[in-house]
């Protein structure tokens, strides 16, 4: 086990970090305006600086959690916070779309093994009596994150543009580093060699139910991914008529949702029973809420707002979606099964993502601002959403229908006998 002066400063440290690469990963989302006014972006090319961050997280997750064991937690750790400084820096000098799209990739790469990092020293270090306040804590801080992208973030966006935000941004991530490297010293080399489990792989990818859950892990995250991520600040401001610091605050609305429900959920739903009653209920939830916000347009922005934030405490489903993966599972293989789940996660909002802006780009009516910049109306905007997200959902409440009436529980039942 890697030897920490302070377990403490160095969690705080890499809770900090995951706060930063939360700002990272939504700043598209409210950097909208001004990336596809300079870039010339249409919705397609939009999308891919949602797309390509999603998928170069989700690559990593099955290789990192052997790979952090074997390297240690400050190199993973400083290598990953580089690529996020370096995707920022390459991002400012940017002048093509081929440019940006390289930043992101860096930043998704530099952002993959940070969460796994942080929850590897709660797991090692905290007594097992506070683990979960601060694993809780980590993922707030996250929400933060996102939250000071809703409003610092688009005041420096108003001030000095998408540019020297983004190098700021970088700046940021130099302080980062600073503390990273004061708190977290080197791991001995470990014994073994192996960096994967190619057995272990073969068992989890041959068993059914990580495809089961993988697809409920995407129906439970997606809307974050896809609307706090990428698309939804332009949106509300659209629908609304409201400033763009508004309809930011509101999209991540859903991020301090997903804290609480990530938190509440599992308390509740602890049992195994139980478990899968509380998937069923939040795939009700979600498939309600989004037909409920999509299609009532005569919601008030302040209903609209109380439904993000409850599509966001819901979505706190997931945390219910790796616990009952976790049942078909060895201890062995448990850590593996969450990362590929992530996996799926992660590569199906990047598909998701570039799907609305395919539909967009079909549906366009050919608006165009005074920048020559294509515009989408409501109309189309909601209609990308229905048949992305809306029939998510819908395969989202038939799969969590079908394993709450499925032979799950007693199967559990009996293993828990034996």
């Amino acid at each position: 086990m890697q030897k920490l002066t302070s377990p403490k400063l160095a969690w705080f440290s890499l809770s900090l970090f995951y706060m930063y690469v939360y700002m990272l990963r939504v700043f598209p989302s409210v950097a909208e305006h001004e990336l596809r006014t300079d870039l010339l972006l249409s919705a397609t090319d939009f999308a891919t600086l949602g797309s390509l961050y999603l998928v170069a997280y989700g690559a990593l997750q099955i290789p990192l959690g052997s790979i952090v064991g074997r390297l240690g937690l400050r190199k993973i750790s400083i290598t990953a916070i580089s690529f996020c400084i370096l995707g920022s820096f390459i991002s400012f000098l940017a002048n093509a779309l081929w440019a940006v799209q390289l930043g992101r990739v860096l930043m998704g790469a530099g952002a993959a093994p940070i969460f796994m990092c942080s929850l590897k020293i709660c797991s090692d270090y905290i007594p097992a009596g506070h683990r979960g306040v601060y694993m809780g804590i980590t993922l707030t801080m996250g929400t933060f994150g996102a939250l000071l992208t809703g409003n610092i973030i688009v005041s420096m966006l108003d001030a000095l543009g998408w540019r020297i935000s983004i190098l700021i941004l970088g700046g940021i991530g130099c302080v980062v580093v600073l503390l990273i490297l004061l708190n977290i010293q080197n791991t001995p080399s470990p014994k073994s060699k192996e960096l994967l489990n190619f057995p272990a792989l073969r068992d989890v990818f041959s068993n059914k139910f990580v495809y089961i859950y993988g697809l409920l892990g995407l129906g439970f995250f997606s809307s974050l991914n896809v609307f706090t991520d990428l698309w939804g600040t332009a949106y509300l401001e659209k629908r609304f008529s409201i400033s763009r610091i508004d309809a930011a605050s509101a999209s991540m609305l859903m991020y301090i949702g997903l804290a609480i429900g990530s938190l509440l959920l599992p308390w509740y739903f602890s049992t195994k029973t139980r478990v899968f009653i509380g998937i069923k209920l939040c795939a009700t939830a979600l498939f309600v809420l989004f037909f409920t916000f999509v299609y009532f347009e005569w919601l008030s922005f302040f209903a609209s707002k109380l439904v993000l934030f409850l599509l966001g405490l819901f979505s706190g489903g997931i945390m219910l979606v790796f616990s009952a993966a976790s049942f078909w599972t060895s201890k062995e293989t448990s850590g593996l099964t969450i990362s590929i789940i992530n996996t799926f996660n992660m590569f199906g909002g990047a598909i998701i993502n570039q799907c609305i802006g395919f539909i967009l780009n079909y549906s366009w009516d050919g608006a165009l601002d005074i920048h020559s910049v294509p515009q989408y109306s409501l109309s189309a905007q909601n209609l990308s959403f229905a048949l992305t997200l809306g029939v998510l959902f819908a395969i989202n409440l038939i799969v969590a229908l079908y394993i709450s009436r499925s032979r799950v529980v007693k199967k559990i039942s009996r293993r828990t006998k034996a």
